[in-house]
């Protein structure tokens, strides 16, 4: 008859890692989908880590004719990429939320590009104003 011993050995052997593998699954997987899910795990702190540096969120946006958009701004400098293509007068404001003029970062007539750097006082929602009949794009960092 054959020894029960190593049938005993491989079934420790099994109840181990079980035991391991469900230590695993209630503890330390949970610890981890628990700590993505925090607010102050630094996957969350974005804001956080542009205010430190004074980066600004890219974005871009293109199209023909007046556009009224909020957009949010971080305290420091942005640099806005402008463009314009069309005969006619091309105008872009930097407003605050209450719709009071920051600054005019273009103020031209007909084909145009440039690049316009602005101090931004807090971190806040702006209005960018564009007001034209041509087509044009802003990017802003």
């Amino acid at each position: 008859m054959a020894s029960s011993k190593p049938k005993i050995f491989i079934s420790l052997i099994f109840v181990i890692l079980c035991a391991v593998l469900a230590y695993y699954l209630l503890f330390d997987r949970f610890l981890l989908i628990t700590g993505a899910l925090d607010p102050r795990s630094d996957r969350y702190k974005i804001e956080e880590l542009a205010e430190k540096r004074k980066i600004q969120y890219r974005l871009a946006y293109k199209g023909t004719g007046n556009l009224k958009q909020t957009i949010h701004l971080n305290t420091g400098p942005a640099v806005f990429v402008i463009f314009h293509e069309g005969s006619s007068d091309f105008t872009v404001e930097l407003r605050t939320n209450r719709d009071s003029l920051i600054t005019v970062l273009a103020k031209e007539t007909g084909d145009w590009e440039g690049v316009s750097q602005v101090n931004i006082p807090e971190q806040d929602a702006y209005l960018l104003n564009v007001i034209t009949t041509g087509k044009w794009g802003i990017a802003y960092k």
